[in-house]
């Protein structure tokens, strides 16, 4: 028989969830903090993907480029770099950045 008074109750697993969750925002958040750009481009990529449905994507990162500079945070995990010079050390086949291509 199983003793229902050590399940957790729904508030609590509701409150666990809760604060599971501003942890994970968080720590996206924290991770890039110094890197500019949207806010919301900081905690969600939702920002990002609704700028492609609503508007070509290339005058956007032009005018984010002129507000914040060469680097600009675009997602909680994704940087945009308009330096030229910066093209040979991220593009090469023995770097350690990720790439998306």
């Amino acid at each position: 028989m199983i003793d229902y008074t050590m399940l957790p109750t729904s508030s609590l697993a509701l409150g666990i969830s809760a604060l599971a969750l501003i942890l994970f925002f968080f720590q996206q958040y924290w991770r890039l903090r110094h890197v500019p750009g949207p806010f919301l481009a900081s905690i969600t990529n939702l920002w990002r993907a609704y700028i492609q449905m609503s508007r070509p994507i290339c005058p956007v990162l032009l005018e984010l480029h002129k507000k914040y500079g060469p680097v600009v945070r675009i997602g909680p995990n994704t940087l945009h770099i308009s330096d030229p010079a910066c093209v040979n050390i991220i593009y090469t086949n023995r770097g350690q950045y990720l790439k998306v291509i």
